[in-house]
């Protein structure tokens, strides 16, 4: 799982958008600050000045109609 650091503002933004939803898929675009590859452990990736691009995608709720 990568490390973000939000741009300012970016994740209140995100926060009020998703709600208390357990599951929330945005898109988002920042700054690789470090990444660390190594055969023994896994890759470890930080990002920074995160924003988001597009609106969230919540998981759907199936209903008897759907």
């Amino acid at each position: 799982m990568p490390q973000l650091t939000f741009a300012p503002g970016q994740y209140d933004a995100m926060s009020s958008m998703c709600g208390e939803q357990e599951q929330c898929e945005v898109t988002v675009e920042g700054t690789v600050r470090q990444l660390d590859v190594s055969p023994e452990l896994p890759t470890s990736v930080q990002l920074s000045n995160v924003r988001l691009v597009s609106e969230p995608h919540l998981p759907r709720t199936r209903t008897a109609r759907s």
